[in-house]
Formats: C-alpha cells, sequence, structure tokens
C-alpha cells in the first residue's frame, strides 16, 4: 500500500493560497474569482480557503499586503544611503519599474488597491496595515527630495517637498503602468525601444530637478 501523503503545514497551505491568489486576482480582476479556482490553483481544499481567510476581501488584502511589503523591501534595499538624493529618488523610481518587470501579478494587485480601496470594515486591521506602509513609503520618499535639497542634488526652488514626492510618485507609476498596459503594443505599432523610453523618463525627471550638484 502506498503511503499516504502528508498534509502540508497549516501555514505553509496559507502561504500558497496568498500565492495563487495573487496570480488569480491580478490576471481576473476581484469579482471574477472564486475561492473554489484559489483552491483548485493551490492544490488545497476550499474549507481550508475558508479556515484561513473570512471572505474574498480579507484574502485580496492579504495579497495586497504581500504586494506593498515586497515593495517597500525593494525600496530600503536598493537606494544606497551614500548616493544623493536625486540618485536615490531615482533608485526608487527604478525600483518601482523593477516590479512590473520582475513582479507584475504584484505590480498589478498595488494598481487594483489603489482603483479600489476598501469601502467597508472588511479586515480593518490588515488595511491599516497596508496603509502604515504606504506611509513609510511616502515618508521615504518626500525625505529623499529634502535630502536632495540639501546636498544640492535637486535645486532649491524646486517647492514643496511633500507636493514633489507625490508627484515623482505619479511620474513612476504612470510610466510603470502605461508600458505594463499598452507596452506590446507601444513597440509593435510605434516601434518603441522600452529599456531606451525608460531610460529617456529618468533623464527627463533628472533634468527637470537637478540641482548644482545633480
Amino acid at each position: 500500500m502506498p503511503a499516504r501523503k502528508r498534509p502540508k503545514p497549516r501555514e505553509a497551505s496559507r502561504d500558497d493560497i496568498i500565492t495563487a491568489a495573487c496570480r488569480l486576482f491580478a490576471a481576473h480582476g476581484l469579482e471574477n474569482v472564486t475561492f473554489g479556482q484559489i483552491a483548485k490553483a493551490a492544490k488545497v481544499s476550499r474549507p481550508l480557503v475558508y479556515f484561513h481567510f473570512q471572505d474574498q476581501r480579507t484574502l485580496f488584502l492579504e495579497c495586497v499586503y504581500r504586494a506593498t511589503v515586497e515593495l517597500n523591501r525593494r525600496f530600503t534595499t536598493q537606494i544606497d544611503a551614500k548616493a544623493s538624493g536625486l540618485d536615490q529618488l531615482e533608485a526608487m523610481g527604478r525600483a518601482y519599474f523593477g516590479l512590473h518587470v520582475d513582479a507584475p501579478d504584484l505590480f498589478q494587485l498595488l494598481a487594483m488597491y489603489e482603483a479600489q480601496p476598501p469601502t467597508d470594515g472588511t479586515a480593518r486591521e490588515l488595511y491599516e496595515r497596508i496603509e502604515a506602509l504606504h506611509l513609510e513609503i511616502d515618508e521615504l520618499k518626500t525625505g529623499l527630495v529634502r535630502r536632495g535639497v540639501r546636498d544640492g542634488s535637486i535645486r532649491r526652488d524646486v517647492g514643496d517637498p511633500q507636493i514633489v514626492s507625490t508627484c515623482l510618485w505619479a511620474f513612476s507609476h504612470g510610466l510603470s503602468q502605461l508600458l505594463a498596459v499598452k507596452g506590446t503594443h507601444l513597440c509593435q505599432c510605434l516601434g518603441l525601444d522600452l529599456p531606451k523610453t525608460v531610460t529617456t523618463g529618468f533623464k527627463l525627471l533628472r533634468s527637470a530637478l537637478a540641482g548644482k550638484r545633480g
């Protein structure tokens, strides 16, 4: 008689469920994915999905939290503490674009979350953890703008650091989202070179911000 297959530890199964859900939510949208589909993709039973997650919205927020943690990790590990404020801001922008390249599912989940934030009390504690990470990221960006002004890499008349930080986030997200959604079309119809487009975008960013040391 063949040996009975041992079930996975519950935490391992939970991680598998989140991984499968990230992929399915990113591909099909929140409203078009069922717990049954997630269970099948994760190779677990549907009751086990319900054991870990009370509803679909909670599971979606767990996926968003994973994506936000990964984005924050990329930001903090790819910034050179010895670099100028402007160089560090560019590193953040490139790290964000890198998420779209290396982990498109996580990038798509972040875009979905921004487009449809929670409107009720579902998984409030989890939502607050996500927002706390977003605040950390915002404070990091704004701090780098201030640092760049101090070290001369960003011009002194650039304006309010918080507003500048928000505009830079919009630039990075807009460029990444455009290339994520229409990159193939732009290559085929316009003959666009995507790496060169990204490089040009960041050159424009630097020229708009650069101070005497930039």
